[in-house]
């Protein structure tokens, strides 16, 4: 999907754009909100299998819906919890509507009110679907969901969201004061160029603020505390593109520096601007040249290399030994000078080793030097170097 500045839509759909990343794992975000170029009300659906980012449209100006909606956007100033049967798309029975403590386990449903453009104290809202047990969390088990975490996840999500809806409505009005500039002469360009830059600056800050908060999290998930350096800052703002790929080039990083740096579990572990690759950040699963120009490079390529002989071997159905390795080295080698430099490049095997887990399967488990070395590091005690 091209770039766009986030007020050429509706700042609900902002949300619901990047709503994905603030909540992993949501099963569906909904929005209601009143369009004031068609003067109509506007609902839309997002669920986690689609690639759109703003979802598919949901009628909603026909009645029952329609009043039941009405009712809703008027009703509520904050955020609340409630489950399907209350959902104004689905509009709720007599029956239902005492609430029970079946109920408020049910209520899994985050409805968000914004301020409407709608005249009559009106309100827009956003509907985030949480799994049951509130799990996109990641709460510990000991935590009990209950009235007063919901509440205090509601809130902070609720400040988000008018946060986000706030930054885009501001944006707009920042760009209503430039726009014409575009049909001026050469210094109303000028002027324009320094209020693009003044743009550029923002996102820049906002860039880093959330590749912080992403930090943050791995910090939390690893243990460990990380952050950036003033040099890997920089060198954040000048990256344009998927904040996926961004976020994957940090988490590179971060494994990077845990594998490479010498500190204890107590240092806090700086990510410098050499652990940060956004050329080659796809897929963790796709990264696998982030030793290129370093020291590990030679033994990677070897494991790659002895990797290849022993799938070869295996699939021709030939005993995987030293011998048989070494007889099929470019060029041809001894069986005994393969055990000499995995033990004497040892620390660096094991590097990799722990590094790229997903790699050198046969290695590991059919080829006795390399075997040997993993064995023996597992049974001696830990040290850090």
């Amino acid at each position: 999907m091209l770039a766009e500045f986030s007020f050429l839509r509706h700042p609900i759909l902002k949300v619901m754009r990047f709503g994905k990343t603030m909540i992993p794992g949501i099963e569906r975000i909904d929005v209601i909100f009143y369009d004031t170029i068609s003067e109509q009300l506007i609902g839309r659906t997002l669920t986690k299998e689609m690639d759109y980012p703003y979802g598919t449209i949901v009628e909603v100006n026909n009645e029952p819906i329609k009043s039941e909606i009405h009712k809703f956007r008027k009703k509520h100033q904050k955020h609340v919890w409630i489950n399907k049967k209350n959902h104004p798309w689905n509009p709720p029975k007599q029956e239902n509507l005492n609430k029970s403590m079946l109920d408020e386990f049910e209520s899994v449903i985050l409805a968000i009110p914004i301020e409407s453009s709608e005249k009559g104290s009106m309100h827009d809202v956003i509907f985030f679907y949480f799994n049951k047990n509130l799990s996109n969390l990641k709460l510990s088990k000991s935590v009990e969901v209950n009235v007063d975490l919901k509440d205090f996840v509601g809130s902070a999500y609720e400040n988000s969201v008018k946060a986000m809806v706030q930054a885009s409505r501001e944006d707009a009005e920042v760009w209503e004061d430039f726009a014409p500039l575009f049909q001026n002469n050469e210094q109303a360009y000028e002027n324009l160029s320094r209020e693009f830059k003044k743009m550029r600056t923002m996102y820049q800050e906002r860039l880093v603020a959330s590749c912080d908060y992403y930090l943050d999290k791995l910090s939390v998930e690893y243990g460990r505390k990380y952050v950036f350096s003033d040099e890997a800052k920089e060198e954040i703002k000048k990256f344009e593109g998927d904040f996926l790929k961004l976020e994957n080039a940090i988490k590179a990083g971060v494994r990077i520096a845990n594998n490479f740096q010498v500190h204890s579990p107590s240092d806090t572990v700086i990510i410098k601007e050499s652990h940060l690759n956004f050329n080659t950040a796809k897929l963790m699963a796709d990264i696998h040249d982030i030793h290129v120009q370093t020291e590990m490079e030679k033994p990677f390529n070897y494991l790659n290399q002895l990797e290849e002989i022993a799938e070869n071997l295996r699939n021709n159905n030939k005993p995987i030994t030293g011998k048989n390795v070494a007889e099929r080295m470019t060029p041809k080698v001894q069986a005994p000078s393969i055990t000499m430099y995995l033990n004497s490049n040892q620390d660096k095997i094991l590097k990799l080793f722990s590094f790229y887990s997903d790699k050198w399967k046969i290695l590991r488990a059919e080829f006795k030097p390399t075997f040997n070395i993993l064995k023996n590091a597992k049974n001696r005690p830990h040290q850090r170097s």
